[in-house]
């Protein structure tokens, strides 16, 4: 039986092994080895265009489509072993947890679903001001990024499961808590005081105050429980944050170079064992320094180059500083 040439690849995963699944505008799944040939194939997955494809930790593919609105998921042999219908309309973006057998959903709908990836049930769903075109898990699993089709980002983030905070591009900071495993959300707090968009987030390490950067590069801190604006420096002086994504704080204001406008570093991370801060700007480069890194113009450890685009980080392990090469000055 013939079938009609898809006309675009709208998507791409790796499997464990290293082929590479492409999903395709008919709806097609293909599977090509190291050799670029076609080792197997899944003709007629989904009814429409397949836009987005995601290897789970055990192997398990899971694929979404848009006009017929399902996630499937399929075995190491690409059998099917199950599908549910997870929106009510075009889906775009999935991602699965760095380590729970979880995903996440978003789509045309202003839906987005944390699933899980055993009983492919919901664990919670949201509903977003705008369609939603993409989902991204950080490295750790806290913080969940959703992009829509306005050009609007949330940024989703756990601390120790009890509050969800949600930094939006009306410029407002809104906190829910949490209960029932996951299961319920129910907004405790709003945070009024930001004149931008919000564009980073981090969290105390005890859940009791929230920090946040906007578009006009503003920090404010805030109280999680009331959404109180906190005006006293007394106050969050010496907290312990469980995060340092917050690319304006006291303690990465030298990673900033001389003549740096406020959009010029577009991410920093802190590593697992609080040793180092890595930086990505919009120069292509990746910067490695110190943590914390509080002294103006700081020197980098470590800088490596070659991006043709601004470059964006994931979460740093324990691991000390690279020694491939010496930073260019």
């Amino acid at each position: 039986m013939k079938h009609e040439k898809p006309k675009y690849v709208l998507c791409v995963a790796f499997a464990e092994n290293g082929d590479a699944i492409t999903g395709d505008s008919s709806g097609n799944i293909y599977i090509w080895g190291k050799g670029g040939s076609r080792i197997s194939q899944v003709v007629g997955a989904h009814e429409g265009g397949i836009f987005s494809l995601c290897v789970l930790k055990d192997g398990t593919l899971v694929s979404g489509g848009g006009k017929d609105r399902r996630v499937v998921l399929w075995d190491h042999n690409y059998h099917k072993k199950s599908e549910l219908e997870g929106h009510t309309d075009e889906l775009w973006g999935l991602d699965s947890h760095p380590t729970l057998e979880q995903f996440v959903t978003c789509g045309q709908d202003k839906l987005v679903h944390l699933w899980d990836s055993t009983s492919h049930q919901p664990l919670w769903s949201k509903y977003i001001e705008d369609p939603a075109r993409s989902a991204g898990f950080h490295p750790n699993g806290a913080v969940v990024a959703v992009g829509t089709m306005t050009g609007s980002h949330l940024i989703l983030c756990f601390t120790d499961g009890a509050y969800l905070a949600v930094g939006s591009h009306d410029n407002f900071v809104y906190i829910y808590a949490v209960t029932e495993n996951g299961r319920k959300y129910s907004r405790a707090g709003k945070c009024t005081g930001h004149s931008s968009f919000v564009t980073h987030l981090d969290w105390s390490a005890d859940s009791q105050y929230i920090v946040t950067n906007s578009g006009d590069y503003e920090i404010l801190f805030w109280e999680a429980a009331s959404g109180k604006h906190l005006t006293s420096a007394d106050t969050v002086r010496n907290l312990e944050w469980a995060t340092s994504t917050c690319v304006l704080s006291f303690s990465v204001f030298g990673i900033w170079p001389d003549g740096a406008d406020g959009t010029d570093i577009n991410a920093v991370c802190r590593s697992h064992d609080a040793r180092l801060l890595v930086s990505a700007d919009d120069f292509g480069k990746v910067r490695l320094f110190p943590n914390p890194c509080s002294q103006p113009r700081s020197p980098d450890l470590y800088r490596r180059e070659g991006h043709e685009h601004p470059a964006v980080v994931g979460r740093l392990g324990n691991s000390a500083a690279p020694s491939l090469e010496p930073p260019v000055h």
